[in-house]
C-alpha cells in the first residue's frame, strides 16, 4: 500500500482536508470489519527465508505482529465496530496462511484466499464485502505491517470527518496505511480487471463520493515485510514502549533496543544480540554478535562470527 506521486498529485486536487471534526456520530456500529490485505506481489528474499507469514513474526518472545492486530481489534468493541467485531485477513494464493497462536473470544476472525487473481486491491475489495451493507463501513490496513498506535482513537477521527472515504495521511511523507471507506464507494470499481485501490480507486471514488483526509504527525503502522523494514518497526515499537526519543541527525544510536529469541531458537550465553531476532529454528553460538539483523530456521551464526544487517538463513534448502 504505497503513495505514488501521480496519487498525491489526485489527492491534492480532490480531497477537502479534515482539519475541524464535526460531532461525532451517535451510531457506533455501522463499521463492519477491519479488513487487512495481507498478500504480495512476489516474495522477497526476506519472506522467502523466513518461512512463514510476516504476521506472525514476533515482536517479543511471545507476542506477534497478528497478536497486536487482534489485540487492538478487541479493544474496538462499544466504540466503532460491532459487539463482535470482525477482522478479515486477505491472503493471495501464492501467499503464506498465518497461524493465529490463540482464540480471541470477542472477534470473528476470517482468513481467506484472493477469490480471483490479479484483481488488485480495489478489485479485490469489491469482490469480498457484498455481503455487507451499502451503508456499512469497512477499515482498510496492511497486514504486513507493525501496528504501532491505538486503533480506536484512529478510526474515531476517521469516523468523525463524516466522509464517504476517510484516509490517514502523515506529515513525513509515509505511505498511507489506514483507510475507512463505506462499502457503496466500491461500487464504481470494475466487476473485472485490475483496479489499485490506491492508483486509480481513490480517483474513481472520488469523483462521486466525499473523500477525507486526516493528518496525523507520524504514522500508525510501519511495513515488516522485508528485513530492513522488520528491524525498523521492531525499532520504533520498543522506542515508543520504552518511551525512548528518536536519535537527532548528529547522534550516535549504538544503544541496543532489543533482542527477541523465540521458543526453539538457541543462543549461547556469550552470544549477544543488538536489535536483533533469532526464529525458531535459528542459532547463535559461542561469542557470535549479531546487529540488525534476523537468524531464520536452520540459520547458524557461526562462534565468533558478527553479523550485520543480515538475513541468517538456511543454506541447505
Amino acid at each position: 500500500m504505497v503513495t505514488s506521486p501521480a496519487q498525491a498529485g489526485v489527492l491534492e486536487r480532490t480531497v477537502r482536508e479534515h482539519r475541524i471534526a464535526p460531532p461525532p456520530s451517535t451510531r457506533t456500529s455501522d463499521v463492519q470489519s477491519l479488513v487487512l490485505f495481507g498478500g504480495s506481489v512476489r516474495p522477497t528474499p526476506f519472506l522467502e527465508s523466513i518461512g512463514r507469514s510476516v504476521l506472525d513474526l514476533p515482536v517479543r518472545p511471545h507476542q506477534t505482529i497478528l497478536d497486536i492486530w487482534l489485540g487492538e481489534a478487541s479493544q474496538l468493541h462499544g466504540a466503532t465496530l460491532h459487539a463482535k467485531p470482525e477482522v478479515r485477513i486477505l491472503v493471495n494464493r501464492a501467499g503464506v496462511f498465518p497461524r493465529p497462536r490463540t482464540r480471541v473470544e470477542a472477534l470473528r476472525l476470517v482468513i481467506q484466499t484472493d477469490p480471483v487473481e490479479f484483481r488488485g486491491t480495489g478489485g479485490l475489495l469489491r469482490d469480498v464485502v457484498g455481503h455487507y451493507g451499502k451503508n456499512d463501513y469497512i477499515v482498510i490496513g496492511n497486514a504486513s505491517a507493525l501496528l504501532l498506535r491505538p486503533l480506536s482513537p484512529i478510526i474515531r477521527q476517521l469516523r468523525e470527518t463524516r466522509g464517504d472515504v476517510a484516509l490517514v495521511a502523515h506529515a513525513d511523507g509515509s505511505p498511507v496505511d489506514l483507510i475507512m471507506l463505506r462499502c457503496r464507494c466500491l461500487d464504481v470499481i470494475p466487476p473485472i480487471g485490475y483496479c489499485d485501490l490506491k492508483e486509480q480507486g481513490l480517483l474513481l471514488m472520488s469523483r462521486l463520493h466525499t473523500v477525507r483526509v486526516v493528518r496525523r504527525d507520524e504514522p500508525a503502522s510501519i511495513s515488516a515485510r522485508t528485513l530492513r523494514g522488520y528491524i525498523s518497526a521492531l525499532r520504533r515499537y520498543y522506542r515508543g514502549l520504552n518511551q525512548v526519543s528518536e536519535p537527532g541527525p548528529f547522534e550516535e544510536d549504538w544503544k541496543p533496543l532489543f533482542s527477541v529469541c523465540e521458543d526453539g531458537a538457541q543462543v549461547h550465553p556469550s552470544a549477544r544480540l543488538h536489535d536483533a531476532v533469532v526464529l525458531r529454528g535459528g542459532r547463535v553460538e559461542r561469542d557470535a554478535t549479531v546487529v540488525g539483523s534476523v537468524v531464520c530456521p536452520g540459520g547458524v551464526v557461526p562462534a565468533g562470527r558478527t553479523v550485520v544487517d543480515s538475513i541468517v538463513a538456511d543454506c541447505s534448502r
